[in-house]
């Protein structure tokens, strides 16, 4: 049986890559190349942040980056963090700094917890 993804011919041309393959390959490069893009941190990553809210309190927020959206601890009916917000989103977030976004830090190890 042949498919697109194997060159099984015994004639001329055999254990040469056909077109299809070729096509194929370069297809799933540049998707590979779109996703790094979309999806810059690898699913797993974990942040937390500090912000000064409206009334002088610092609030401390963690979020997870999963598929492509971040996933944070913050209520339902936070005006500025949402619980679950796309990457661009987040970016926007950070980067107008609306209330004091200060103490942005990724999380780079585990210790295990025997329990």
């Amino acid at each position: 049986m042949t498919t697109a993804f194997q060159n099984t011919s015994k004639g001329e041309g055999a254990g040469v890559k056909s077109s299809a393959l070729v096509a194929v390959s370069e297809a799933k490069e540049r998707l590979i190349a779109d996703l790094r893009k979309v999806r810059p941190f690898p699913d797993g990553t974990l942040i937390r942040w500090k912000m000064l809210g409206s009334n002088q309190v610092t609030y401390t927020f963690a979020a997870m980056f999963v598929a492509g959206s971040w996933y944070s601890t913050a209520q339902g009916n936070n005006p500025m963090v949402n619980p679950k917000m796309s990457h661009q989103t987040f970016l926007n977030l950070i980067a107008s700094n609306p209330l004091g976004i200060f103490d942005l830090e990724i999380a780079s190890d585990f210790e295990k917890i025997d329990l």
